[in-house]
């Protein structure tokens, strides 16, 4: 009798450990640059190649840019336990055109899966692969158009990135800050805020980039730029952390490190600056310019 009993016990542990190692996952795309990450900056990496992707294909229709429209279309798609992508629209009523425009984007997306560029990986349950259902806001904004600026070219003094978007922030001679909206073959102006103004009299939207603006640097690295040189993308990193290791006061060990990455191989370090005169003597300072 007690052997019995032994022996569902053993059964039952077998089990509880079976499936506390079958976790539930969600499905998502895989993009090559985030592929040698792990859990949520997988998450956030895979996010903003998705969003990256698409608004680098996206086309705004010119019968809507005529007509002086600004609209959104929310895109559902599903992912299938055979690793393929399935798209489906919520229609915007008021332009055709636009919906048009959005599975256009998402079939080329498509399209990069099939050829292989990109990878499906399926939700589990159990360990088992299933049909998981997403939906993404595609939004057509009209650009602004930047008044009092000029051609002036301006320096580029720090960049905020999230998974949804990236936002830099330039500065001219006079001190006045200007926010941009970046993508991967455009940029859109969004703000200026006036370097001579009160703090306290910005508006909302002035406020919101100002928060912005200063939150980019309680980071111990800041993302200074990113840009093209010569056909090859690259990204300035500012490491503040870097001049807080020595406590020695009396070390000559650099106040900063400015750190080139190159896109085209993620995490790859290729230069480091132990001063701004260094970045602004080497071919990295064009970046800065714009």
């Amino acid at each position: 009798m007690n052997f019995v009993y032994h022996y569902y016990i053993v059964i039952i542990l077998m089990c509880f450990t079976f499936f506390s190692y079958a976790q539930d996952v969600d499905g998502y795309i895989l993009f090559p640059k985030c592929k040698e990450l792990e859990d949520n900056k997988l998450r956030e990496c895979n996010i903003y190649e998705l969003r990256k992707f698409i608004s680098h294909h996206l086309e705004y229709p010119q019968i809507v840019i005529d007509d002086e429209y600004e609209g959104k279309v929310s895109v559902r798609y599903a992912l299938t336990p055979e690793g393929e992508l399935e798209i489906s629209n919520e229609k915007n009523l008021e332009h055709s055109s636009l919906n048009e425009a959005a599975i256009r984007v998402m079939q080329e997306l498509n399209d990069s899966i099939r050829s292989g560029k990109f990878k499906v990986i399926p939700a589990k349950i159990n360990g088992v692969a299933v049909r998981s259902s997403y939906r993404i806001p595609i939004r057509f904004t009209l650009p602004k158009k930047e008044t009092e600026v000029g051609d002036k070219k301006k320096m580029v003094i720090a960049t905020y990135r999230t998974s949804e978007k990236t936002v830099q922030f330039r500065r001219d001679l006079e001190g006045n800050i200007y926010a941009y909206s970046l993508f991967p073959q455009e940029e859109k102006f969004l703000a200026k805020m006036d370097g001579n103004k009160d703090p306290t009299t910005l508006t909302e939207e002035e406020r919101s980039y100002f928060f912005l603006y200063n939150l980019t640097f309680l980071k111990p690295e800041i993302l200074l730029t990113l840009g093209n040189i010569e056909g090859k993308e690259y990204e300035l990193f500012i490491d503040k952390s870097k001049g807080e290791e020595d406590d020695d006061p009396d070390s000559e060990s650099p106040d900063i490190y400015i750190k080139v990455y190159s896109l085209d191989h993620p995490k790859k370090l290729i230069e480091v600056f132990t001063n701004v005169d260094q970045l602004f003597e080497s071919k990295y300072a064009v970046l800065l310019f714009k």
